[in-house]
């Protein structure tokens, strides 16, 4: 997700990084999906191919269910106690839509951005486009890795792990999300920070969530890895 505040429309904030790791591609429809272009030429425009549009309505189907959203949300929050049956509702209605699958068709079949992630960062980067991270770290598909992998780039870009939250903070931490927004937006109308993008900033802070009941815990990040796991991830997938 990404937020422009309406007086700041140079500035961005990310809670979440956009890229996909492939783990995840067999059960999710992202628009990173690969397709060999080769076999049936689409440039992402409706109506699809029939070929793509029926292998395209079939997995639609295949996941328009309450026991598919459910498993998908289990799998995603840290905490169960971060959603019910209303967001389930929620996210089933727009799926009924009678053109639910010629859209999902369409982004699940749709040729590779213009753009990889690494050169829109660098684009933000020459614009001196201020960066604001906020990321669940029991994310189980973005795990900490990819969002260590955008702050080493962008080193100039402020970077809170939150935790426990998986990979929707900005639902399931809300209060955290928007405090942290609110302040870093507040700082990028005074200037910015005073002394560099962290200086002085403190490197741990608690907030309380009234829905789950729990403190969740924000942790300013270097991007640098912690331990083997991340030091050999940095060193190979995630330069």
């Amino acid at each position: 997700m990404h937020t422009y505040h309406p007086s700041l429309p140079r500035i961005r904030a990310l809670t979440t990084p956009l890229s996909l790791p492939p783990s995840v591609l067999p059960s999710l429809p992202p628009s990173l999906t690969p397709f060999p272009q080769t076999i049936i030429p689409y440039d992402g425009v409706l109506p699809a191919p029939q070929p793509l549009y029926e292998i395209g309505s079939r997995w639609y189907n295949s996941l328009r269910n309450e026991q598919a959203v459910k498993s998908m949300l289990g799998a995603v929050y840290a905490d169960d106690k971060a959603w019910g049956d209303r967001l389930v509702e929620q996210i089933m209605a727009p799926t009924e839509n009678k053109h639910g699958q010629s859209v999902f068709t369409s982004i699940l079949f749709a040729p590779k951005p213009e753009h990889t992630f690494e050169e829109t960062l660098t684009s933000l980067q020459k614009a001196n486009i201020p960066l604001l991270l906020l990321y669940g770290k029991e994310d189980p598909w973005i795990f900490p890795s990819w969002g260590q992998r955008v702050k080493r780039q962008v080193p100039e870009a402020t970077y809170f792990e939150l935790s426990p939250a998986g990979h929707c903070p900005h639902h399931e931490t809300p209060q955290a999300v928007n405090a942290l927004m609110v302040e870093w937006l507040k700082e990028q109308e005074e200037g910015g920070r005073e002394g560099g993008v962290d200086a002085g900033r403190e490197g741990r802070r608690t907030f309380f969530e009234p829905v789950t009941g729990k403190e969740i815990s924000a942790t300013l990040l270097d991007g640098q890895p912690r331990d083997l796991v991340e030091w050999v991830l940095a060193s190979t997938f995630f330069r």
